[in-house]
């Protein structure tokens, strides 16, 4: 057994969630903690849920009072474990493996270089000198995308990043014993949550921006007045730009419903009738596995999922987990929701088979495997 610290780039946003999933996996055969800066505070969704073993000081976290910080944090143990191509983890990872001879892994959840494809050359040049003070602009990820190669493993949680930067597939997976239709059963749900009685839910979860297609699936919401079926919309956007894009292609019977923790958005799952992932096919976008993807599945819920990334590989077969439609086809998803919304035989078996993937192949005992047989190299048990 040995003892690995997990850094997060910043314990306040949603990286912790993957970290939170690697803890869960990893504390089956060895020794767990994770670490990183958080500004102000630990990320809300995961405040209760996540055990964060320190958090590390002060408001730049590549001062050295950080980086002494967590050298003592790392002293001694088996493996760093840094998540993201960032100065904070990536970077900070590198330098304590120079100066303490411990062994560092990478795991990539997202391509954070792939926010600025698709602008212009003059646009970037300009955001990068307003923002050159932050460690998340430009000129910094693509840095520390040229150093991914200087870490022992690498792990990656889509085929897109396996691609572009090689290392074994690991998807973050979800602890499919706590996020179970056992503990968040449907009628419960419903009461909870107020829907009436009879009532068809389509339900949208997650932070709102722009590549997660929000604004396809209200247009196709304006396709199945028919089907008196309602539209929630839980999470809160991050900025003015996306609430005023996402509140403008509403109408007034959408409801819009802040972010909730994830022990609620299981409630809010069980509840739903129609589960959409409207995903846009951004370069961001294709290189990102949907945290909300695997807790619906393991969840049971009847899915609708746009052709983006791996959404095809883990919902589609036969027989499928969930409904595939090409992005940005409105007409497509209006009419794949509208055919689970009066099937609901159709929707549960969908559910049905989307609960044992997650089981068999998205849960933490196969993930564990997976990062058993990714980080065997490193001899963390010898």
């Amino acid at each position: 057994m040995a003892e690995i610290v997990l850094l997060v780039p910043d314990l306040a946003g949603g990286a912790l969630y993957t970290a939170h999933q690697f803890a869960g996996a990893l504390s089956a055969r060895h020794r767990v903690r994770v670490v990183g800066p958080a500004a102000p505070e630990v990320w809300r969704p995961l405040r209760d849920e996540c055990r964060v073993d320190a958090v590390l000081p002060g408001a730049n976290p590549l001062s050295p009072r950080v980086r002494r910080a967590f050298e003592r944090e790392a002293g001694g143990v088996g493996l760093i474990y840094a998540f993201k191509a960032l100065p904070q983890s990536l970077g900070l990872g590198l330098r304590a493996r120079r100066r303490l001879g411990i062994p560092l892994a990478l795991h990539l959840d997202d391509w954070d270089g792939g926010w600025f494809t698709g602008v212009s050359r003059a646009r970037r040049v300009w955001y990068a000198a307003k923002a050159l003070h932050r460690l998340n602009s430009e000129p910094y990820v693509r840095m520390m995308e040229s150093l991914v190669p200087r870490a022992d493993v690498l792990t990656v949680s889509t085929g897109a990043l396996q691609r572009r930067f090689g290392g074994a597939l690991v998807p973050q997976g979800v602890d499919t014993e706590r996020v179970s239709p056992a503990r968040f059963p449907r009628p419960a749900a419903r009461e909870r949550l107020g829907v009436p009685p009879g009532m068809p839910l389509i339900l949208f979860l997650g932070t709102p921006q722009v590549h997660k297609g929000l604004g396809e699936l209200l247009a196709a919401y304006q396709r199945l007045r028919a089907c008196s079926a309602a539209l929630w919309v839980v999470g809160s956007p991050r900025d003015a730009r996306v609430a005023e894009e996402v509140l403008s292609g509403a109408g007034p019977d959408v409801e819009f419903r802040p972010s909730v923790s994830f022990e609620e958005a299981c409630w809010y799952i069980s509840a739903a009738d129609a589960f959409v992932v409207p995903q846009r096919a951004t370069a961001y976008a294709e290189h990102q596995l949907p945290a909300k993807l695997l807790q619906a599945m393991a969840l049971g819920a009847p899915i609708v999922a746009t052709a983006v990334g791996d959404a095809r590989e883990i919902l589609g077969g036969e027989p499928a987990a969930g409904v595939i439609v090409p992005p940005g086809d409105t007409g497509a998803l209006a009419e794949a929701i509208a055919a689970l919304l009066s099937d609901p035989g159709r929707g549960r078996a969908l559910g049905a088979e989307a609960r044992g993937r997650a089981e068999r192949e998205y849960g933490w005992r196969a993930m564990a495997l997976r990062l058993e047989r990714a980080l065997a190299p490193l001899a963390l048990d010898g």
